[in-house]
């Protein structure tokens, strides 16, 4: 059975910092930090929520169809796709934008610092769940908060028997924007946590407008 999954696709640069962060990074420099570290060995991975769930989903049979926002230099992750069998009818492309992107480096205890670009991940809302025909099953998979409300109400109003991953968005960084996004299995509701790590409103909870469907 097709599945629609809505959620972030981003390519992954993983680097590896060959000493330790805490060598250059002195605590009572902070206030004026400028560094700079030699990464000799990087990787670029092809990741995104919606990527890795359907790359899986593939893998064990299913039949997985991604709806996601990418941006110009998405042509070598739209390679991969096509070399998985994975169909892309409904990843829309947004000019002027880049793929979402994380840069990871890590040093040699295991410690990262992560920079995040949202990009086209910011236009998810511009999606819609409802222009899939003879839909069945969905997820919402992390996102843009704005597109993740609107495909849960869109499949809400297709009747389709859909869930949100029990998955946290932490993106950290200057906005120090983060949700975590689940479904309660025991009354099929669905909401949208801003957790405690995030300075401004911790632990606000945000209702979702719709309950999910099920059938």
């Amino acid at each position: 059975m097709r599945t629609l999954i809505c959620g972030s696709l981003a390519f992954d640069s993983i680097m590896v910092f060959q000493d330790h962060f805490k060598h250059h990074i002195l605590p009572d420099k902070i206030h004026m930090l400028n560094v700079s570290f030699l990464v000799p060995e990087m990787r670029r991975e092809y990741g995104g929520c919606a990527g890795n769930i359907a790359y899986n989903l593939k893998l064990l049979g299913g039949e997985p169809l991604i709806m996601a926002t990418v941006g110009d230099d998405f042509a070598a992750y739209a390679e991969r796709l096509d070399a998985l069998a994975i169909p892309r009818d409904y990843i829309h492309h947004v000019a002027g934008t880049y793929t979402a992107q994380a840069f990871i480096t890590t040093d040699l205890d295991d410690n990262q610092i992560t920079a995040f670009h949202p990009g086209a991940m910011n236009y998810s809302h511009e999606n819609d769940v409802r222009q899939v025909p003879d839909l069945k099953l969905g997820i919402v998979a992390p996102d843009g908060r704005d597109g993740m409300l609107r495909h849960v109400r869109g499949f809400h109003e297709a009747g389709c028997h859909a869930s949100s991953i029990r998955a946290r968005v932490c993106r950290c960084f200057p906005a120090r924007n983060c949700w975590s996004a689940s479904t309660n299995p025991a009354t099929s509701s669905s909401m949208i946590t801003k957790p405690s790590c995030c300075r401004a409103a911790p632990g606000k909870i945000w209702p979702l407008l719709h309950a999910m469907s099920r059938r």
